[in-house]
């Protein structure tokens, strides 16, 4: 995830498009990064609901 991010750092610095582009998947790589995966599928919260 590493390079991902390096990545989208890199981009924003070319328009402001991407900055916010940036700011909107490190949100959701951190996201990802707490949650539970359970058979390939994140689960969100506790009503059984499948991403």
């Amino acid at each position: 995830m590493a390079e991902i991010k390096d990545d989208l750092n890199t981009l924003s610095k070319v328009h402001v498009y991407f900055e916010f582009l940036r700011l909107e998947w490190l949100d959701k790589l951190e996201q990802a990064e707490k949650k539970p995966f359970t058979n390939g599928q994140r689960k969100h919260g506790n009503d059984g609901i499948y991403a």
